[in-house]
């Protein structure tokens, strides 16, 4: 019993940040719906008592360096969107990017993603840091000051 008692707060704080697959899902289809020239998403949160990180893997046909200009455009509004249609504040909002289409079973962290460093993605988006080899990560201070305060918060 005393251990019961004991993690009834733990279970209370984690059932309190988490999200869900229908949140996952619902952040898909607004990234769908409104990210340009993006065929497919994986969208999966990573929560704890601590953190609420979101995690996006962009599916593309347009990913070659010379495609930067729509990558960017799709990388934005997929930020945008995931940042506004969250049921909760990210802490994080992290992208991946690999070519059309999705093999099946995608997910997020599989090989095949495109490299975002050194494309001007990092100043672009107003990150403080280049973009480490694969991955753009967002705080949400800056998803805060360039998509605007969330209703939530």
């Amino acid at each position: 019993m005393i251990g019961t008692v004991a993690l009834a707060p733990l279970m209370l704080l984690t059932a309190c940040s988490g999200s869900t697959e229908n949140d996952a899902q619902d952040v898909r289809d607004a990234i769908l719906a409104e990210a340009p020239g993006v065929e497919d998403a994986v969208v999966r949160y990573r929560t704890d008592i601590f953190t609420n990180k979101l995690s996006i893997r962009l599916s593309m046909p347009t990913v070659s360096e010379g495609d930067d200009a729509a990558l960017l455009a799709a990388i934005d509004a997929a930020l945008d969107q995931a940042w506004n249609a969250s049921p909760s504040e990210p802490s994080n909002i992290s992208i991946e990017i690999a070519p059309a289409p999705f093999a099946e079973g995608e997910r997020i962290g599989d090989p095949g993603t495109i490299t975002l460093n050194g494309r001007g993605f990092d100043e672009a988006l107003g990150l403080d840091y280049d973009v480490p080899w694969d991955t753009l990560i967002a705080p949400s201070a800056l998803l805060t000051e360039r998509y605007g305060q969330r209703a939530d918060a």
